[in-house]
């Protein structure tokens, strides 16, 4: 039976850098490949800042989230999903509210990122 839940790769740059694009595409895409995700939706924001989570591609993805189609995001590296912690630490919390497991392939892979982002909220505490 197949399962129901997609996951989702999602992939940004800060400019329009096809080749750039390309090159995270390549090493989610074959993370995606060798773990199983065979079916994956993809969600671009190319020339989007990472500061903010107000990013068109970001939002279709947190309102498939929300409407329980992701269970999984895969991105190339926590930087790629967001720049700073506080759009970091809002996406986890929606994340982790929603049951959505993330996976950060240079960060780990398929290890919890939740350990990562525990060390960026203590840090932004204590500012």
């Amino acid at each position: 039976m197949k399962n129901e839940y997609k996951a989702a790769v999602y992939l940004r740059v800060a400019c329009e850098d096809n080749l750039a694009l390309e090159a995270q595409t390549d090493v989610v895409t074959q993370f995606a490949n060798e773990n199983g995700f065979a079916d994956c939706r993809y969600y671009c924001d190319n020339g989007a800042s990472g500061t903010t989570l107000n990013r068109p591609s970001m939002s279709r993805l947190m309102t498939d989230i929300s409407n329980g189609e992701i269970k999984t995001v895969i991105v190339k590296d926590l930087s790629r999903l967001c720049r700073g912690i506080p759009p970091l630490v809002e996406f986890q919390t929606f994340a982790e509210a929603h049951g959505v497991k993330v996976i950060s392939v240079q960060d780990g892979g398929l290890e919890d990122w939740a350990s990562h982002l525990a060390l960026f909220k203590a840090f932004a505490m204590a500012m």
